[in-house]
Order: C-alpha cells, then sequence, then structure tokens
C-alpha cells in the first residue's frame, strides 16, 4: 500500500508539471500587444542559439534592436512556460519581439527540463539561468549592445525562475536588476501550497527530491529540515528591502500554480515595502482568460513599470 502511495504521489505531481505552463500561452495568444509588433528588419534582427553551458539545452536567443547608436542598453530577459517539462525559447518570439520594438535588448533562455529519463530539478534550472546571465550581457556587448540594466520575466515556470533569479541571486547579477515581471508563476514550493495541504512526511520527502534534488529521511522533514532545502527554490523567502520591484499576475482560480503557491510572495513584498503591484485574476484559472478588463489593465500597467524602472 505504501509503495502504491509513493507512485500515485510522483503522478500526480508529475502531470501537475506537465501542465503548468499550458494557460500562459493562451494569455499571450489573447494579448493584442504581442501580435501586433510589426518586425522586420528596420525594427531589429534575432541571432539564435548561443551556448552557455555544456547541457544540450543551455543555449539563448538574442533579439537586437536596429538603433545601435545608444551608449548603453536596457536587457529583458523572458523564461519560458511548460511546466519544467517543456517549452521552449522560441515560444516566446512575439513577446520578445514587443520588448526589442521598445528598444530592449531582448533574450530568450533554454534550460534543462525534466523528463521521466532525466530528472533535473527545479534548483537545477534555476542554476542554469544563474549561469546563463553573465553569457548573455557579455554576448550582447560583444555584438555592440552594452547593457547597464536588465529586467527578468517569464510564464508559469519561466516566472517561478526569473523571481528565484531576481530575489536570490540579482545581487550578484552582472548589471542591476531593476524590476521582475511574471504570470501565474509559484514562488514558495512546500508542497501543501501545492498538491496536498495533507501531505504525508513520506509525500513532502518525494516532493522536495523532485523539486531540489535534495533526498530526505520522513525524519528529517518531521524536524523541519526540508525548508533548508526548499528556500533555495522558494523565491519569496529571499526578498527583502532591496529586491527589486515586482509586477505580477495570478489567477485566484488557478488550479494548477494554487493561489497557496503565491501568498507567500504578496506577503513578502508587502513585508519588506519592496515596490510591486500584484493583479490578482478573480475568475481566472492559470490561463487568466476570463478577466479581460485586467488583462488590459496588466499590460497598461507593464509600460508604467518599463517607464519607471527600465
Amino acid at each position: 500500500m505504501n509503495m502504491i502511495k509513493k507512485i500515485l504521489s510522483v503522478l500526480t505531481v508529475f502531470c501537475l508539471a506537465v501542465l503548468l505552463g499550458f494557460g500562459v500561452s493562451i494569455v499571450m495568444a489573447d494579448n493584442p500587444m504581442t501580435v501586433k509588433t510589426d518586425w522586420n528588419d528596420s525594427v531589429g534582427t534575432v541571432q539564435y542559439d548561443f551556448t552557455y553551458g555544456d547541457k544540450p539545452l543551455n543555449t539563448f536567443d538574442l533579439y537586437l534592436p536596429s538603433d545601435q547608436s545608444k551608449s548603453a542598453y536596457g536587457l529583458v530577459v523572458y523564461l519560458h512556460a511548460g511546466g519544467f517539462t517543456g517549452g521552449d525559447k522560441h515560444d516566446d518570439a512575439d513577446i520578445l519581439k514587443f520588448f526589442t520594438a521598445k528598444g530592449y535588448v531582448s533574450a530568450g533562455i533554454n534550460y534543462s527540463l525534466s523528463s521521466p529519463n532525466d530528472k533535473v530539478s527545479v534548483l537545477d534550472m534555476s542554476n542554469e539561468i544563474k549561469q546563463a546571465i553573465p553569457k548573455v550581457v557579455e554576448q550582447a556587448k560583444q555584438l555592440g549592445y552594452p547593457i547597464d540594466k536588465m529586467m527578468i520575466a517569464g510564464g508559469s515556470a519561466g516566472h517561478s525562475l526569473a523571481m528565484i533569479y531576481a530575489y536570490r541571486d540579482g545581487k550578484t547579477a552582472p548589471v542591476p536588476v531593476k524590476m521582475v515581471f511574471g504570470m501565474v508563476g509559484g514562488a514558495n514550493f512546500d508542497a501543501k501550497n501545492w498538491y496536498a495541504p495533507n501531505a504525508t512526511p513520506e509525500e513532502q520527502a518525494l516532493w522536495v527530491a523532485m523539486m531540489t534534488g535534495t533526498k530526505l529521511t520522513t525524519e528529517q522533514i518531521k524536524n523541519g529540515e526540508h525548508y533548508a532545502a526548499l528556500k533555495l527554490i522558494n523565491a519569496a523567502d529571499w526578498i527583502d528591502e532591496h529586491s527589486p520591484p515586482s509586477l505580477s499576475a495570478h489567477g485566484k482560480l488557478d488550479k494548477l500554480v494554487p493561489f497557496n503557491a503565491v501568498i507567500p510572495l504578496h506577503q513578502a513584498l508587502k513585508k519588506y515595502q519592496v515596490p510591486h503591484t500584484a493583479f490578482v485574476f478573480e475568475h481566472s484559472g492559470h490561463g487568466l482568460h476570463r478577466d479581460k478588463a485586467m488583462q488590459e489593465k496588466l499590460w497598461a500597467e507593464l509600460d508604467n513599470y518599463l517607464a519607471m524602472y527600465m
């Protein structure tokens, strides 16, 4: 019985992860700003598949504005969705072109993905993003686009990774992280906030192992030792008074990234008085598609944030 329970727990977590990135594509398809960018060589160009590490998916693309007259450029990094098991930087071509049309250098970064045959933890992925950012900045400089500041953003799994970088790694970034933007990403990976409020120690141990690669005993779970492991991917746990401003959107009815995994983000931003705007789509799930008026407010606020911080 215990073995069956463990298998069911793993399947539950894996199926959840596969679905995490689905809804963000709906948001982007509904967003007129991503589909109306008039993209041609007079706006910008794209250079593909620079490498930043030795893993097969350790590559990034750079979207470069045609105007090369500036002494420095802002960088926008947008990390793809896909539930930590799928997705690709090419999925975000529209929004990367949108930012580039505004004059920013934009980067889409691939990262290793988890599969039944290749267990890659969220911690592994976050460390790959940390490894990639200096390479992105350096490559942009080599191409004639010196970077002096950056925004990191993403959707769903990409939003989670963006927040981890901004709040955990931002202080050591090669250029100042001025803001973080994203939709429907989780900021706390306590299993009880995700798939089972009454998760057993055995289930929590499986979850921690999948999310962080750290194997703990049930006794260690009972002693609370798993919180130290989870902190490495809990973006909300790294927020302090020096953290960059945040613009985020989440669905109150989200069944894939539960709102309970978002509440710690809002609480920490308020506690440390970090400038932030948190849009809660009251009638929407992971796709944020049932609150059209709220979508318009989100994109308008994004323009305001870019003007203030980038």
